[in-house]
Protein backbone atom coordinates (compact mmCIF):
# COMPACT_ATOMS: atom_id res chain seq x y z
CA UNK A 1 0.00 0.00 0.00
CA UNK A 2 1.63 3.30 -0.73
CA UNK A 3 0.73 6.95 1.84
CA UNK A 4 -1.70 8.74 0.88
CA UNK A 5 0.40 11.65 1.83
CA UNK A 6 4.13 12.18 2.76
CA UNK A 7 6.96 9.85 2.54
CA UNK A 8 7.72 6.47 3.44
CA UNK A 9 10.76 4.46 3.32
CA UNK A 10 12.77 1.65 4.63
CA UNK A 11 16.50 1.06 4.69
CA UNK A 12 16.42 -2.61 5.30
CA UNK A 13 18.56 -2.17 8.12
CA UNK A 14 15.97 -2.63 10.89
CA UNK A 15 15.92 -6.13 11.32
CA UNK A 16 12.25 -6.22 12.57
CA UNK A 17 10.69 -9.44 14.31
CA UNK A 18 6.61 -10.25 14.78
CA UNK A 19 5.36 -11.98 17.73
CA UNK A 20 2.23 -12.48 16.51
CA UNK A 21 -1.01 -12.97 18.98
CA UNK A 22 -1.18 -16.54 19.32
CA UNK A 23 2.40 -18.07 19.42
CA UNK A 24 0.92 -21.20 18.65
CA UNK A 25 1.18 -19.93 15.15
CA UNK A 26 5.08 -19.19 14.98
CA UNK A 27 5.42 -22.46 16.60
CA UNK A 28 6.11 -25.52 14.14
CA UNK A 29 9.14 -28.07 16.21
CA UNK A 30 8.32 -30.64 18.05
CA UNK A 31 9.62 -29.49 21.32
CA UNK A 32 11.30 -26.18 22.85
CA UNK A 33 14.80 -27.30 22.41
CA UNK A 34 14.11 -28.19 18.73
CA UNK A 35 12.27 -24.51 18.50
CA UNK A 36 15.12 -22.70 19.54
CA UNK A 37 17.76 -24.91 17.90
CA UNK A 38 16.10 -24.52 14.15
CA UNK A 39 15.95 -20.66 14.84
CA UNK A 40 19.79 -20.59 15.55
CA UNK A 41 20.33 -22.51 12.19
CA UNK A 42 18.34 -20.26 9.98
CA UNK A 43 20.32 -17.58 11.64
CA UNK A 44 23.83 -19.61 10.50
CA UNK A 45 24.56 -20.13 14.20
CA UNK A 46 28.00 -22.57 13.70
CA UNK A 47 27.38 -26.29 14.09
CA UNK A 48 29.99 -26.59 16.94
CA UNK A 49 28.28 -24.03 18.97
CA UNK A 50 24.36 -24.58 18.20
CA UNK A 51 24.04 -26.81 21.02
CA UNK A 52 25.90 -24.65 23.81
CA UNK A 53 23.89 -21.58 22.13
CA UNK A 54 20.67 -22.90 22.34
CA UNK A 55 20.68 -24.42 25.98
CA UNK A 56 21.84 -20.90 27.32
CA UNK A 57 18.65 -19.41 25.46
CA UNK A 58 16.41 -21.98 27.20
CA UNK A 59 18.07 -21.41 30.47
CA UNK A 60 17.69 -17.33 30.43
CA UNK A 61 14.25 -18.36 29.35
CA UNK A 62 13.21 -20.31 31.73
CA UNK A 63 13.14 -23.74 29.83
CA UNK A 64 15.69 -25.72 31.41
CA UNK A 65 13.11 -28.38 32.85
CA UNK A 66 11.05 -28.65 29.72
CA UNK A 67 13.28 -28.03 27.19
CA UNK A 68 12.08 -31.54 25.47
CA UNK A 69 8.32 -30.66 25.86
CA UNK A 70 5.92 -30.31 23.32
CA UNK A 71 4.47 -26.44 22.29
CA UNK A 72 1.14 -27.35 22.50
CA UNK A 73 1.96 -29.17 26.19
CA UNK A 74 3.15 -25.88 27.13
CA UNK A 75 0.84 -23.13 28.69
CA UNK A 76 0.05 -20.05 26.86
CA UNK A 77 2.35 -18.25 28.88
CA UNK A 78 5.24 -20.80 28.10
CA UNK A 79 4.66 -20.78 24.68
CA UNK A 80 4.93 -16.70 24.28
CA UNK A 81 8.31 -16.97 25.67
CA UNK A 82 9.27 -19.65 23.53
CA UNK A 83 7.69 -17.46 20.50
CA UNK A 84 9.84 -14.51 22.25
CA UNK A 85 13.29 -16.94 22.57
CA UNK A 86 12.72 -17.99 18.92
CA UNK A 87 12.26 -14.72 17.66
CA UNK A 88 15.67 -12.85 19.59
CA UNK A 89 17.91 -15.77 18.18
CA UNK A 90 17.99 -12.84 15.41
CA UNK A 91 18.83 -10.07 17.26
CA UNK A 92 16.01 -7.67 16.14
CA UNK A 93 16.30 -4.45 16.00
CA UNK A 94 12.49 -3.82 16.22
CA UNK A 95 10.06 -6.19 17.66
CA UNK A 96 6.53 -5.92 16.79
CA UNK A 97 4.13 -7.46 19.34
CA UNK A 98 0.64 -7.81 18.59
CA UNK A 99 -1.46 -7.71 21.61
CA UNK A 100 0.92 -10.47 23.42
CA UNK A 101 -1.18 -11.17 26.02
CA UNK A 102 -4.12 -12.04 24.50
CA UNK A 103 -4.32 -15.55 25.31
CA UNK A 104 -2.47 -15.01 28.74
CA UNK A 105 -4.69 -15.21 32.25
CA UNK A 106 -3.95 -12.84 35.03
CA UNK A 107 -0.76 -14.57 36.51
CA UNK A 108 0.88 -15.41 33.19
CA UNK A 109 0.04 -12.06 32.06
CA UNK A 110 2.26 -10.64 35.15
CA UNK A 111 4.71 -13.40 34.44
CA UNK A 112 5.08 -12.39 31.12
CA UNK A 113 5.46 -8.50 31.75
CA UNK A 114 8.46 -8.78 34.14
CA UNK A 115 9.84 -11.72 32.16
CA UNK A 116 10.05 -9.14 29.14
CA UNK A 117 11.29 -6.53 30.93
CA UNK A 118 14.03 -8.28 32.20
CA UNK A 119 15.00 -9.66 28.89
CA UNK A 120 14.58 -7.18 26.25
CA UNK A 121 16.84 -4.24 26.78
CA UNK A 122 18.31 -3.47 22.81
CA UNK A 123 15.65 -3.13 20.65
CA UNK A 124 13.18 -1.12 19.53
CA UNK A 125 9.62 -2.53 20.34
CA UNK A 126 5.76 -1.60 19.20
CA UNK A 127 3.62 -3.51 21.29
CA UNK A 128 -0.21 -3.09 20.26
CA UNK A 129 -3.23 -3.65 22.13
CA UNK A 130 -6.86 -2.70 22.19
CA UNK A 131 -6.95 -1.21 25.72
CA UNK A 132 -4.79 1.53 27.63
CA UNK A 133 -4.94 -0.92 30.84
CA UNK A 134 -2.84 -3.37 28.80
CA UNK A 135 -0.14 -1.27 27.82
CA UNK A 136 3.03 -2.14 30.83
CA UNK A 137 3.88 0.09 33.18
CA UNK A 138 6.25 2.85 31.98
CA UNK A 139 5.50 2.65 28.78
CA UNK A 140 5.64 5.64 26.19
CA UNK A 141 1.84 5.39 24.45
CA UNK A 142 0.16 6.17 21.42
CA UNK A 143 -3.11 5.93 19.81
CA UNK A 144 -3.52 5.92 16.02
CA UNK A 145 -6.04 7.99 15.14
CA UNK A 146 -7.57 9.13 11.73
CA UNK A 147 -5.33 12.02 11.17
CA UNK A 148 -2.08 10.43 13.14
CA UNK A 149 -0.44 9.02 15.91
CA UNK A 150 -1.38 10.62 19.67
CA UNK A 151 0.87 10.56 22.53
CA UNK A 152 -0.72 9.51 25.48
CA UNK A 153 2.26 9.03 28.06
CA UNK A 154 3.88 6.99 29.90
CA UNK A 155 1.24 3.92 31.50
CA UNK A 156 0.49 4.28 34.93
CA UNK A 157 -0.03 8.17 34.51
Amino acid sequence: MRPERGDLSYSGDAQPALLLQNPRQQLICSSAHEEIVYSLQLQGCPAESLESRASELLRSFNFEGISGAAPDSLSGGQQQRLALAALLTRDPQLLLLDEPESYLDGRSRTEFRAFFARTIRSCAVIWTCCRRSEVPEGVKAYRLESHGIVELGDAGE
